[in-house]
């Protein structure tokens, strides 16, 4: 929850929650691939990740400025 607020207030994700919602998602996952035996699950899976990968990059990455914890400014970091 505390992750998802910022993105909905601010329309986009720093690294760190970023990282915070991807990382047990990818975990969970890749222990189901291990886990089960089963071709069509593993495949289904393995592309959900790539999918949960690819939609988590495309989401605005916010750069925190630390400097005044009090007034928190935000900077968008672009690809260009």
């Amino acid at each position: 929850k505390k992750h998802l607020e910022e993105f909905v207030e601010k329309k986009g994700l720093t690294l760190k929650a970023k990282l915070f919602i991807l990382i047990p998602v990818i975990t969970m996952l890749t222990i189901l691939i291990v886990l089960y035996d089963i071709l069509a699950m593993r495949i289904t899976l393995g592309v959900l990740i790539i999918v949960k990968t690819i939609v988590f990059i495309k989401i605005p990455t916010i750069k925190k400025d630390g400097k005044n914890d009090k007034q928190e400014t935000y900077k968008y970091i672009t690809r260009e």
